[in-house]
């Protein structure tokens, strides 16, 4: 359980120190304020020490109070806590909807809401994975239900695609749109507000390094938005492709910038980006607007975990498919969004 690390950050009651933790230790995906190194990369591990002895007093405690602020929420009474109440809460589900979710309190606390917000991920989540990103689509019946949902909820596609295609794909469709994963927001009727202002300095270096990888690995591709800069690989036939993602996200963490970046390997894809804003912190900027008393949050890829993250300890977060989560649930796959968001409107009706 990875157990020594959060010991060392909760014994740091001066706030003084720095947690150097594996990208391949569980923890990892809890303890993001650490610096995370890949073990195998000598190098990166050399820079990851220098850094550690010369980061200011300042940014030792910001890290070390972030890191111990999360400990603190959840601790193993929580954990036991969520792994009980989901053995006690769950009951027998419809044949096509495959998710831990106890179906009838969660159905129950919709219906009864009076201020819901549904914040909803696009690729994987209201949209299948395809080669070809282009093709993504919801389906005409999950249009038609988030047309439906749009009149009682606000819900929000939040997703990491640049405006133009979430505003073409949502067209007649009364939806929040969030693009380039929290860099752009379009309310229903209105027009874009840019939320991103950092400057773009970094995007030739970074260019530069993915071009490498685009001549050494056929199939794969550049995708370049307004204020990221995306490698796509998922056509690339070659065996190792995998291990090449990850030699090209150390190379990438490395790049010199005047501005935080995030670098983020996701779904058959690496991309970089400025690290000021993010699908949690404009998850938790639009959850704090209105006084919601539902929120639901669902999505499959490593940047949902911010929304998952930032959201109030009670809203209903969910991850598609398999793999570690700070999500309370889980939907085994996409189709089954479509089903849950199909139930959540035929009780609209039905009410």
């Amino acid at each position: 359980m990875n157990l020594v690390c959060k010991e060392f950050v909760a014994s740091r009651q001066d706030n003084k120190g720095v947690l150097i933790l594996s990208e391949l230790a569980g923890a990892a995906q809890e303890l993001y304020d650490a610096i995370i190194i890949n073990p195998t990369d000598t190098q990166e591990v050399a820079d990851a020490i220098k850094q550690a002895l010369v980061m200011p007093v300042a940014e030792q405690e910001k890290r070390l109070l972030h890191m111990r602020e999360h400990l603190q929420n959840h601790n193993v009474f929580r954990w036991s806590h969520n792994f009980l109440t989901a053995f006690n809460d769950v009951i027998p589900n419809p044949a096509d909807l495959e998710t831990d979710l106890p179906i009838q309190p969660f159905i129950t606390a919709f219906i009864e809401a009076r201020k819901r917000l549904l914040l909803v991920d696009f690729d994987g989540t209201l949209a299948p994975i395809v080669n070809d990103p282009a093709e993504a689509r919801p389906s005409e019946s999950l249009q038609r239900t988030l047309v439906n949902l749009a009149e009682t909820s606000d819900v929000v596609v939040i997703s990491g695609r640049n405006r133009s295609f979430l505003e073409k794909t949502f067209t007649g469709i009364p939806v929040y749109l969030v693009a380039e994963h929290g860099a752009f927001l379009k309310k229903p009727d209105q027009p874009w507000q840019r939320l991103d202002l950092s400057t773009d300095d970094w995007v030739e270096p970074v260019r530069s390094i993915m071009n490498y990888f685009v001549d050494r690995l056929p199939g794969s591709f550049i995708e370049e938005k307004e204020t990221a800069i995306a490698w796509h690989y998922r056509l690339s036939q070659r065996e190792d492709v995998e291990g090449q993602a990850i030699d090209l996200t150390a190379q990438l963490r490395r790049v010199s910038s005047s501005i935080p970046l995030t670098v983020i390997q996701g779904n058959k894809v690496v991309e970089v980006k400025p690290a000021q804003h993010s699908k949690g912190t404009v998850a938790q900027t639009i959850a704090e607007q209105k006084p919601y008393d539902f929120i639901i949050s669902i999505g499959d890829d490593t940047t949902d975990e911010d929304m998952f993250r930032q959201l109030p300890n009670w809203a209903y977060t969910l991850k598609v498919g398999s793999g570690m989560s700070f999500s309370r649930y889980r939907l085994a796959r996409q189709q089954d969004v479509e089903t849950l968001l199909q139930r959540m409107n035929e009780v609209l009706i039905e009410a």
